[in-house]
């Protein structure tokens, strides 16, 4: 998530997540398909466009892409409030 959240950062995150989340940074559960597990991310998330029920998890890292997923798969779980720096 670099430049938001810097190694060693503190994040202060909002749960539930508010229905406003969209484009902002928020943390997220991604399922795999018949995956009893989740892995977590901290991504701006966004309705796909012209594809119903579908999301996309976008980083603002450059290096990471952007993944588009169906809506069942993901759940935002808390929106991000504030990040505190290392000292």
């Amino acid at each position: 998530m670099e430049p938001i959240v810097t190694a060693g950062a503190w994040c202060l995150f909002r749960a539930p997540a508010s229905s406003r989340t969209a484009g902002t940074p928020a943390i997220v559960a991604l399922r795999g398909p018949g995956d009893d597990g989740a892995i977590y991310l901290v991504r701006r998330v966004e309705r796909a466009r012209g594809k119903r029920g579908s999301v996309t998890l976008t980083s603002v890292a450059s290096g990471f892409p952007s993944i588009e997923v169906g809506a069942d798969r993901a759940t935002v779980l808390a929106d991000l409030v504030r990040v505190l720096a290392p000292r």
